[in-house]
């Protein structure tokens, strides 16, 4: 078995969601998806309890979090697993210790967390602070398991959660940030997909956008795709984004958005096309788009 990524983005607001699908070329095994709107951690495998600890905290501050806990002998299919997951994530904290500091895993993680410019939250667990990411603030968690997490921290991880613009500039965790958008000019970009299709299979990934307060692409859930998948309303995620509507000058209300919803992945062939324009209503969701799709080992046949 393995995973394939579907990544969708929007402009001109930037906003990011990425799905995995687990596929197999013989049965349909049940999946996971994972989304933009996670956090990844980085750390040694002898710092794992207070990883865990640290993941608890996360999950209580209502965050997602993903992170690697096959450290030993991994498959290859494992390590594109968790290229993926950094590549999707909208923050990475790695946890400092001596231990991670001479690790090769967490160098990697990094280095690739770097080139792809995610926002890097490092976690002070023991020892001293590094070297090569002392320009960073970081959060001191060295009371380990009994450890909990600033207000400053979180609030951080939502600034780089809810506003994807500014993910790839530095984060000062000490300081508040005001909302530049009202609460009727925010929106979550929902999608949802099969947890599970055949290789060679056709499937689809459903994509809207919606009012904060709206059941939006849930609402509408569960439901079959056209080669008869099922997807559940567990199927689905979503990511805030801020977005500006043009203003009537004539009576100053708010006119339409124009955005573009383009699909991308290395893994499946779009069979009507991967870009998708949308009349975003100020006041009311966007319709329902549907991108078909068919897997690249089928498309090769």
């Amino acid at each position: 078995m393995r995973g394939a990524i579907i990544t969708l983005t929007l402009t001109p607001s930037a906003a990011t969601l990425s799905l995995w699908q687990f596929v197999d070329a013989k049965t349909r095994l049940r999946g996971t998806m994972f989304c933009m709107a996670h956090i990844f951690i980085s750390y040694s495998k002898q710092n794992i309890e207070f990883a865990r600890h640290l993941r608890r905290l996360l999950n209580e501050a209502g965050f997602e979090v993903w992170m690697d806990e096959q450290r030993i002998d991994p498959s290859s299919r494992w390590l594109k697993q968790i290229a993926a997951s950094i590549e999707a994530c909208f923050a990475f904290i790695v946890i400092m210790s001596p231990e991670a500091e001479q690790s090769d895993w967490v160098e990697r993680e990094i280095l690739h967390a770097e080139r792809l410019k995610k926002p890097i939250f490092p976690v002070l667990y023991t020892g001293e602070v590094w070297f090569r990411l002392a320009n960073i603030q970081y959060e001191d968690l060295r009371a380990g398991l009994s450890a909990d997490l600033r207000a400053g921290f979180v609030n951080a991880l939502r600034v780089a959660r809810d506003n994807p613009q500014i993910a790839t500039t530095p984060i000062n965790q000490h300081t508040s940030v005001a909302p530049t958008t009202s609460a009727s000019e925010r929106r979550k970009l929902e999608s949802a997909m099969p947890a599970q299709t055949g290789a060679g299979g056709e499937t689809e990934v459903r994509a809207k956008i919606s009012l904060l307060n709206s059941e939006g692409l849930r609402g509408e859930l569960p439901d079959l795709t056209a080669a008869g998948d099922e997807i559940d309303k567990s199927d689905a995620r979503s990511t805030a984004f801020p977005i500006q509507f043009p203003i009537d000058p004539a009576t100053g209300d708010r006119l339409p958005a124009r955005v573009l919803l383009r699909a991308n992945s290395r893994d499946f062939a779009f069979d009507s096309g991967a870009e998708i324009a949308l009349t975003l209503p100020p006041d009311d969701d966007s319709r329902t788009v549907i991108f078909r799709m068919t897997h690249n080992d089928a498309a090769r046949t």
